[in-house]
Order: structure tokens, then sequence, then C-alpha cells
């Protein structure tokens, strides 16, 4: 894209955002009322999260989970003929 047609969008951008006027502060108030609600929402979350590893732990504490030991399988060596060194 060159120069000249960048401006062009440019202007045609800005006038349209001059069209639509100044911002109301009503908008203002419902982000602010939104913010409000979703930090409401993750306090529940952290509190439900809390309350299930809460149960958790209690239960690992009154039943603890038994783990067999893997099973070893015997080592064979083969025999091995040692040689042996002349007396001096």
């Amino acid at each position: 894209m060159t120069r000249g047609n960048q401006r062009d969008v440019d202007r045609k951008r800005s006038a349209n955002r001059a069209k639509g006027g100044p911002k109301d502060k009503a908008s203002e108030g419902d982000r602010l009322k939104k913010q409000m609600s979703d930090a409401e929402r993750m306090r529940q979350k952290q509190v439900e999260a809390e309350h299930r590893k809460s149960k958790e732990n209690k239960a690992s504490v009154e039943a603890p989970k038994l783990v067999k030991p893997p099973k070893l399988e015997p080592i064979v060596v083969a025999p091995v003929k040692v040689k042996q060194l002349p007396k001096k």
C-alpha cells in the first residue's frame, strides 16, 4: 500500500469517527459493571476450587491409596571364565 493510499484511508476513518461524535459516559458505567460482575464470578470460582481441593485432601488423608511395587525380573549373568595369570 502506498503512502497516498494510506492517507486516504486514514482520512475516511477519521471522518467516520467524527460523525459518531464524542462517546457518552453511559458506556463507561456499563464497563465498570461488567468488570465488577467478572470479578465476583472469579471470586466464586476460587472459593469452589478451594472447597474442591479441601475435599480431595480430606479424602486422601482418610483412605491412602496403596501402590504396588513394580515387579522385578531376576538378572541372569552368564558364567565367565577367569584366566589365571602365571606366577613369577
